[in-house]
Order: structure tokens, then sequence, then C-alpha cells
């Protein structure tokens, strides 16, 4: 069963995230996260799933929304996916599994998490930026 088939027959889908584009808040292949079908409004820091034109699926933060485009950016990441349109989102997560804790994204922990982890992208931004010039050099 797809991804699709899944929101649209289940309501919800689990799925365990694979890659580095989340971290810290999503470790590879350790967290579970759970996705919704869009019933509102898509708002600046939701975590949404999409299928780009190509087929890959990703799981990224909103960090921006301009008319009928959304700027997406992994929360370990500095550059921003400039490419989605509203046709490429399937859903939105509402919360993750951390060992076997469940953690809502309307807790107060993982809002906190969120204004932190925003507000110091600047701080973060260079260090990244070197980090990935030295891995490109291995």
């Amino acid at each position: 069963m797809t991804i699709e088939e899944s929101l649209q027959k289940n309501g919800v889908h689990l799925a365990t995230p694979i890659g580095k584009s989340m971290l810290p808040l999503l470790k590879s292949r350790r967290n579970n996260v759970v996705i919704k079908p869009i019933t509102q409004k898509l708002k600046v820091n939701d975590v949404v799933l999409c299928k780009r034109d190509n087929g890959a699926y990703i799981l990224h933060r909103i960090i921006k929304i301009k008319g009928d485009r959304y700027f997406l950016r992994g929360d370990n990441q500095f550059v921003l996916d400039k490419s989605i349109v509203k046709n490429n989102i399937l859903g939105v997560m509402v919360g993750f599994y951390k060992k076997d804790k469940f953690i809502s994204v309307n807790s107060f922990l993982y809002k906190l998490y969120v204004f932190f982890w925003r507000i110091i992208f600047p701080i973060r931004f260079p260090f990244m930026v070197i980090k990935y010039l030295f891995s490109r050099n291995k």
C-alpha cells in the first residue's frame, strides 16, 4: 500500500524517516512519525510529508508560504526547497514516537524546540556551511 493510499484509507500513516535532514528532532530509522491528511490551513513550522515531482518523498518543515508556494527546509539543512506546491503535500506530521513515548506537535516541549531551533538558525548556519564544505572534500 502506498503512502497516499494509507492516508486515504486509514486517515493516518506511520513512517520511519530515513536520513539526516530532520536532525536533531528525528533520528534516521529510530523515530516513527505520525502523518495525517491535511484538514486545516498549513502554517509556518508545520512538518509536512511531500512527494516531489520526481517521486521522492521528503519530510521537512515549512519555513515560509508565498501564495501557493511552500518553502521547506529540514531542521539539519540550510538550503530552502522552493519547488513545493500544495499538490505535492500529502500530509502533516501530528507527532512522533521517541522510543515508546508519543510526542505531539501541540506539546509545550515540542513548541519550545521549534521556537529555539528556528531562533538559533542564524548562529547554526555558518557552522552548517563549514561542515558541508569539509564533507565535500572527503
